[in-house]
């Protein structure tokens, strides 16, 4: 019996700020002559990382990494201020 996995949960981290999602994979029944196949006790983080972020595409990784810059930044440098503006 082979186990597919077919459902990513990920958490993009940097420093106190977070992203969550979840990324869906089409399931596999029959592994039989599928290439990239890889037993799942032979999984590791390096490797679904990549699927992640092969199933989100460059363009979206990128908006969450800048994303998640710009939460940083904000919090180190806030833009919002108290008070009356005059």
């Amino acid at each position: 019996m082979s186990v597919t996995v077919c459902c990513a949960h990920y958490d993009a981290v940097l420093n106190e700020d977070r992203i969550y999602g979840s990324v869906s994979f089409e399931p596999v029944e029959d592994v039989t002559g599928v290439e990239s196949y890889v037993d799942y006790e032979e999984l590791t983080e390096e490797i679904v990382v990549g699927w992640v972020k092969e199933a989100l595409g460059e363009e979206e990784v990128e908006v969450i990494e800048t994303d998640l810059v710009r939460r940083d930044a904000e919090r180190e440098a806030p833009v919002m201020q108290s008070g009356l503006p005059w």
